[in-house]
């Protein structure tokens, strides 16, 4: 199973008008996301742990989600809507220069990732660089393991 984690960093209060465009299309995405083929879970704010939560911070969102394979995550994220928010994400977040994603691959389908666990392998990623722990797409392209070119950023 191949995990997803990431986050953002709003640059406006969630409730901001600015971020109106961003918070209209979320339930359509996630949407999306649940009936894609390959996807397998995704962590709901029913499911999310407070205090991992905090640790990030009151202007952080994150995003967390388990795939069959890394191919049913790249259709997923070549999708037209998904595609559509993401070129505009510089509108509604920060980016400070560092890994704000990240992949890995986790073997026990019987339990799925946790938010600290996605902290771990952002920093891991961070700190070390890609290996099989922690990786983004430009280096699994790299690896051979994506066949495609993403055409765009990912936040890799």
């Amino acid at each position: 199973m191949l995990c997803q984690f990431n986050v953002s960093v709003m640059k406006f209060p969630s409730t901001d008008p600015r971020l109106s465009d961003f918070n209209g299309a979320i339930n359509q995405i996630n949407g999306i996301a649940d009936v894609h083929p390959g996807f397998l879970w995704r962590l709901t704010d029913s499911d999310a742990n407070p205090d991992a939560i905090a640790f990030l911070g009151p202007h952080h969102l994150a995003n967390l989600s388990a795939w069959r394979d890394l191919d049913s995550l790249f259709g997923f994220v070549r999708h037209p809507a998904h595609r559509a928010i993401m070129v505009r994400r510089d509108t509604w977040f920060e980016h400070g220069g560092e890994a704000l994603s990240v992949l890995w691959e986790q073997n026990d389908e019987a339990s799925w990732p946790t938010i600290a666990e996605g902290i771990e392998r952002l920093t891991l990623l961070r700190q070390k660089g890609p290996s099989e722990q922690a990786y983004h797409f430009a280096w699994a392209r790299q690896q051979g393991l994506l066949a495609q070119d993403p055409g765009f950023s990912v936040w890799d």
